[in-house]
């Protein structure tokens, strides 16, 4: 028979081995990848150990190029690793889920994701692509304003008002 922690997907058990070392040590901000490949050996996870080290690496951080747009981690520091709180500056790419789905995470492991949503303020009915919200806004009126009401382009409009204030005979 198979166990649950094989189905688990790595970067679920990425997020379940720092939210565990989070849960357990509520007074520090960040942990070394040292220390999460050794919480991951202790939890007993079955994933190779070069694919965990990949996702903490890289594959689940938000700040680090590493084409997946998961953000279950954020880079502190060069080889430091915390769980993602909103407002946490993003890579591009990275504007998927902060939280694994509760049906995916093992039931003895469900209360810290019980934790981490208190902890973010989030509910589970609110989409985690809604703290990109905002970015995507901002990328959707790029180039909108390249014209003014009148027709004019905001540099030739721009140029216009500079003209009427050299004309005042200055000071």
């Amino acid at each position: 028979m198979q166990s649950v922690a094989a189905k688990l997907k790595v970067k679920d058990e990425v997020w379940l081995v720092v939210a565990s070392l989070s849960y357990e040590n509520p007074d520090r901000d960040d942990f070394s990848l040292a220390e999460i490949f050794e919480k991951f050996l202790e939890m007993g996870f079955e994933s190779r150990p070069s694919s965990f080290r990949a996702h903490v690496g890289q594959h689940t951080v938000s700040n680090v190029d590493g084409h997946n747009p998961c953000r279950y981690l954020y880079q502190t520091a060069p080889r430091r690793r915390r769980l993602f709180l909103e407002g946490d500056e993003c890579v591009a790419e990275a504007t998927g889920k902060i939280l694994p789905d509760l049906d995916e995470i093992p039931v003895k492991y469900r209360f810290l994701l019980e934790w981490a949503e208190m902890r973010l303020g989030e509910s589970r009915l609110v989409s985690a692509k809604t703290s990109n919200r905002w970015f995507d806004a901002l990328v959707k009126l790029q180039g909108s304003f390249r014209y003014t009401a009148s027709g004019q382009t905001v540099d030739q409009y721009v140029r216009e008002l500079r003209a009427d204030w050299d004309s005042d005979g200055g000071a």
